[in-house]
């Protein structure tokens, strides 16, 4: 599991964070997520928000917190 720390953390397309989205995406301070897979410097993460829609894609570990409790 892994908790948004930034107040905005962008959403990217690539496992480098280099590509955001087309319409930017962003995961919001204290969103809750799992952690799929993981590079260096990104985690990549799969969520529906509550309306349904499916969002993907690879944040920055800069702007979040590991829990490794989960």
């Amino acid at each position: 599991m892994l908790t948004i720390e930034a107040r905005k953390a962008e959403i990217f397309q690539d496992e480098n964070g280099l590509h955001p989205f087309a319409k930017s995406q962003y995961f919001i301070r204290g969103d809750k997520l799992l952690s799929i897979a993981e590079t260096e410097k990104t985690v990549y993460t799969e969520f529906f928000t509550p309306a349904g829609k499916f969002i993907y894609g690879w944040v920055k570990k800069a702007d979040i917190k590991m829990d490794m409790s989960d």
